[in-house]
């Protein structure tokens, strides 16, 4: 099979590699090519790829993260390095400036160490320097695969593109917000509705169609997600900005995935205890949050919630992996396993998200998306209006679990056995969390931010 075969047969997975089609035709297994084979992929990968242009499209924006690209740009870097040394180390001059190929000369072997009198050498083992030598292959890798992940980003961001807003309106589908409950999407929300405001005046429209979608609506959105809502599905069809707080699912369901999609994702200890504090009346009948684990775990939530439709009992556990799942688990005839899980959530998170915020970093997380999307700039040329990121949806100041409907004082902080039950339960969100932290970090080197914007 030549290298073309090789190459069409391992890309043949739908949507560049998503994990969501694992069960499909993958390719998992390395390619077993010639260097030359391997070395002329590189050429033309990156000659098409066009590393560093400014000039790129909306595409790609959403351009996969491509493992396959990833292993050419790491076996081009290294080739360059090894021709280099191979170059000086092989190839002298002489004195009478010919040069010569010391190729074909016998070398001695020269011993592992040397006893002279009068001097304490150090031996070295075989074993310890090749474990040193794997300890500087390994960090030598990673700062490879962190140079190319950044190249990507930087090519996914880049350059940075306002609405597209002419005398008759724009395009539908523009730009959506996926909204994960208690990450601070209300205040992103507020702060992008107020962008959306100031655009209409600069840009001299009358109306920039704008639409929700929300599983906190129970009713509404499943009446959405069937149809049986005709003028939500119209609304969000003609919409050019919408916010989602809803499952990604729901986004591909209304052929929204190729907007420009944001999002914000929170530690889940910190975000299970606020959705707690914010709704222990409403939605968990003033029972503490051990018991409602312990409920959830022994399948008695009934007794709190009846049926428990709605978001109250899903946004405890692993309520963000679920999110970024473009896969419907409810579809399915076998259930994903939680590695299946992860893994969707992640690639959708680095493939299909174009900016991924953390609430840990709410100020450079406005700052940035600023940089990808001027229009989201606090403030912008030709008006006198700021968009800063308030801080809504607080915490109420009466929860009404105390005696007579009095306020329940809640630590802001929950206890060591609720924290570890937390933890128990959102093990995937943990995970998928501690890569998002990561991809920010990421992200903020691709566009040039300093670590002193916070």
């Amino acid at each position: 099979m030549n290298l073309a075969d090789e190459l069409t047969k391992c890309d043949t997975t739908p949507d560049g590699g998503s994990p969501e089609l694992s069960k499909k035709n993958r390719c998992d297994r390395k390619l077993n090519l010639p260097f030359s084979a391997i070395f002329s992929a590189t050429v033309l990968v990156l000659s098409f790829s066009g590393f560093a242009s400014s000039d790129k499209t909306l595409g790609s924006l959403r351009k996969p993260y491509n493992t396959l690209d990833k292993q050419f740009f790491r076996n081009d870097v290294r080739r360059i390095e090894e021709e280099e040394e191979i170059e000086s180390e092989w190839i002298e001059t002489s004195e009478e400036g010919v040069e010569e190929d010391l190729t074909d000369i016998e070398w001695v072997e020269e011993p592992e160490a040397v006893e002279s009198e009068g001097e304490d050498l150090e031996i070295i083992h075989p074993e310890a320097a090749e474990n040193q030598d794997g300890l500087f292959e390994n960090q030598e890798a990673e700062e490879f695969d962190e140079e190319f992940e950044v190249q990507q980003i930087r090519e996914r961001l880049l350059p940075a593109r306002d609405l597209d807003c002419g005398p008759n309106g724009g395009p539908a589908k523009q730009f959506a917000h996926l909204h994960h409950m208690k990450t601070g999407g209300t205040s992103l929300n507020k702060a992008i509705k107020c962008a959306l405001s100031r655009a209409q005046k600069t840009h001299n429209q009358r109306y920039i169609p704008y639409s929700s979608l929300s599983e906190c609506k129970w009713s509404r959105f499943q009446n959405c997600m069937t149809g049986k809502d005709g003028a939500c599905v119209n609304n969000i069809d003609k919409a050019m900005v919408m916010q989602f707080c809803a499952p990604l699912f729901s986004i591909s369901h209304f052929d929204w995935l190729s907007a420009d999609l944001v999002t914000m994702l929170r530690h889940p200890v910190d975000r299970v205890w606020s959705m707690y504090r914010y709704q222990t009346k409403s939605c968990y009948k003033c029972h503490t949050l051990l018991e409602t684990f312990q409920r959830i775990e022994n399948a008695t939530t009934a007794e709190i919630c009846g049926k428990c439709e709605g978001v109250c009992m899903t946004q405890l556990s692993n309520h963000l992996v679920r999110n970024l799942l473009t896969t419907d688990p409810l579809t399915l005839d076998q259930p994903m396993t939680d590695e299946e899980m992860l893994n969707e959530a992640i690639w959708n998170m680095k493939n299909r998200v174009a900016f991924v915020g953390v609430t840990e970093q709410l100020d450079a997380t406005w700052a940035m998306m600023g940089e990808v999307f001027p229009w989201l700039n606090v403030t912008v040329d030709g008006s006198g209006e700021t968009c800063d990121l308030p801080h809504a949806n607080k915490t109420p100041k009466n929860n009404k679990c105390g005696p007579n409907m009095s306020h329940m004082e809640l630590p802001p902080e929950p206890d060591k056995e609720t924290k570890e039950m937390i933890l128990k339960h959102n093990q995937l969100d943990l995970q998928l969390y501690q890569e998002a932290a990561r991809w920010f970090e990421l992200q903020k080197r691709a566009l040039g931010f300093s670590d002193e914007v916070e």
